[in-house]
């Protein structure tokens, strides 16, 4: 019974797991991940590159959490998004494929002075197929200002970093 219940448990844990999108730090450019770049005090442009599984607004979401945990660990308040960007990336990979040996009737016609007949033999061949496959990439980039103080109301381009990383986190999640 204990098995039975260790087991369920285990089932949902990984169940959880890959219902969350895999946020972490890029390893390299171009990778999944986010990715950071300085331009001058205060001033940084935010990068969150996609894996095959995830849209545009997702990643867009996700570039907004770390513009505003970086704001946080910076010392800010809130951050001003200056400007922001969703790119595509379109990969298409053409391949050839085997389906298999196959064995087709060939058919042969002959035809003389008194009609023609027709002889039936074996063909073999294999066959192929073009595979293509499709995969589109998002990355969008949000280059932003951070500052301290609270955020002005008015301002519709200002973003409470605490508020905006708990509300993110949470339908994340």
């Amino acid at each position: 019974m204990r098995m039975m219940i260790l087991g369920a448990l285990s089932g949902v844990v990984l169940a959880a797991c890959a219902s969350q999108p895999d946020y972490r730090e890029a390893s390299r450019d171009g990778a999944q991940g986010y990715s950071e770049q300085v331009i001058e005090k205060d001033r940084y442009r935010v990068t969150y590159t996609g894996d095959r599984s995830q849209n545009g607004p997702e990643v867009r979401d996700l570039a907004t959490l770390r513009a505003a945990e970086l704001t946080m660990e910076k010392g800010g308040d809130w951050f001003e998004v200056v400007s922001n960007e969703t790119n595509q990336d379109v990969d298409v990979d053409t391949r050839v494929g085997s389906r298999g040996f196959a064995t087709r009737p060939g058919y042969v016609r002959d035809c003389g002075l008194l009609g023609c007949t027709t002889r039936a033999y074996p063909r073999a061949g294999v066959g192929t197929e073009v595979i293509t496959e499709t995969d589109v990439i998002f990355d969008h980039s949000i280059e932003l200002i951070i500052h301290t103080g609270e955020t002005p109301a008015e301002n519709t381009r200002a973003y409470d970093a605490a508020e905006t990383a708990a509300n993110l986190r949470a339908a994340l999640d």
